[in-house]
């Protein structure tokens, strides 16, 4: 899948579903029945817990640190560049202990409110560890082959901590191209990034930026496809995956 779009696959001037479009999509930009099924899709930044893992159950043989990993109950595969066509888009609160990983999270919430409540009322951590919440970024991606042009059903695709930044910017790109979220498809990379001496995979760094670019307006079949699914009542659930307390509501909030 590591291959130039094919032309077939996007067309080349704004189509009418841009022109009139109603916004589709962006509704939860703004403010920022078996959810174990629904596709993810990661970033494999290290060897752990992942298909780079030689005794995970998905191992991959050619997977690698620095690709991204889909994975659905069909399908388990690793691309370096990753071509989607997003769908959908909610901010939401995750709440973990620090140092990362010594227990299990507390949860995800829709508002931070609602995150520090649950902080509130949890118990205390041992041995000094303390409970931290971080806004993520949960986006809803179809994961588009532009070899085949295939579409794959869609994905949750989570970004927080030092991806935050690229999610923000990808965001305003969308925003600024007008029209629903989908229609338009975009290429995804990674490249290395450092924090305090801390090598990592991001989708950019301060040298090179953000590592996502438009790749040109979807076809009218897609636009339909993706269309679909962004009404179908998966999405929702994708967007609720995890989240506790309040439920997420399209019509409240706008795109802008």
């Amino acid at each position: 899948m590591n291959a130039k779009v094919s032309t077939t696959t996007l067309v080349a001037e704004a189509p009418a579903h841009l022109k009139k479009h109603s916004n589709l999509g962006n509704e939860l930009v703004g403010e920022q029945e078996e959810l174990d099924l629904i596709p993810r899709v990661k970033l494999l930044s290290n060897s752990t817990n992942n298909p780079v893992d030689e005794t995970h159950e998905d191992y991959l043989e050619h997977a690698k640190e620095g690709m991204f990993w889909y994975k659905s109950s069909t399908e388990n595969f690793v691309v370096k560049e990753l071509y989607v066509i997003p769908v959908s888009f909610v901010s939401i609160w995750g709440v973990t202990a620090q140092p990362y990983g010594s227990v299990p999270p507390l949860g995800y919430f829709i508002s931070q409110s609602d995150a520090d409540a649950s902080i509130a009322s949890a118990e205390a951590l041992p041995n000094g560890a303390m409970w931290t919440n971080k806004e993520i970024h949960r986006h809803i991606v179809i994961v588009k082959n532009p070899e085949t042009g295939a579409l794959y059903p869609p994905a949750v695709f989570d970004l927080g901590r030092s991806r935050l930044y690229h999610s923000k910017a990808w965001n305003r790109m969308i925003d600024a191209d007008g029209g629903d979220r989908f229609a338009g498809l975009w290429k995804l990379q990674l490249i290395r990034d450092e924090f305090n001496n801390n090598k990592y995979w991001n989708l950019g760094n301060n040298e090179k930026g953000t590592q996502i670019t438009k790749q040109g307006w979807v076809t009218d079949e897609d636009y339909n496809s993706c269309k679909e699914i962004f009404q179908q009542s998966t999405t929702q659930e994708a967007l609720e995956l995890n989240v506790k307390d309040t439920p997420i509501n399209h019509t409240l909030l706008t795109a802008n």
